[in-house]
């Protein structure tokens, strides 16, 4: 098989395939590369936005999480995932609307009740960081 890097699913695959090995920027190239081949591309987003956040590139994720929910307006990864990356950057105000919005989405399909108490909880600690600042 002859490697094709003008297909963006073969590029997602291979950035995919280096995410499991920890090969962060190969896995970053890889899905820009998708990215360029087809930009409304959901799933894209989302993984480069999880691989930007794990090396703290965190405004970075932060706009591909916003670009895969945008294609995507139910995806429930991408909110609770913004939300996480908004509360390493103590910014809890988007946090809970991230987190909130997440919950709803989970309320709204068939998550198991277990998933909407974790974000139920998620959000109560939000909130008590950001009522710990005004104190």
């Amino acid at each position: 098989m002859r490697f094709k890097p003008d297909d963006a699913e073969i590029c997602f695959n291979l950035g995919i395939a280096f995410s499991f090995v920890a090969q962060s920027e190969k896995t970053i190239e890889q899905l820009e590369q998708a990215l360029r081949l087809r930009p409304a591309y959901p799933d894209a987003h989302f993984n480069l936005a999880v691989t930007l956040a794990k090396i703290g590139r965190l405004t970075e994720a932060i706009e591909h999480y916003r670009q895969a929910i945008q294609l995507r307006p139910d995806f429930f990864e991408a909110y609770d995932n913004m939300a996480e990356a908004y509360s390493s950057m103590n910014r809890m105000d988007e946090a809970i609307a991230a987190a909130q919005k997440a919950l709803e989405i989970a309320k709204s399909g068939t998550a198991f009740s277990g998933l909407t108490k974790v974000l139920e909880a998620r959000i109560q600690y939000y909130r008590a960081v950001q009522a710990s600042w005004t104190k």
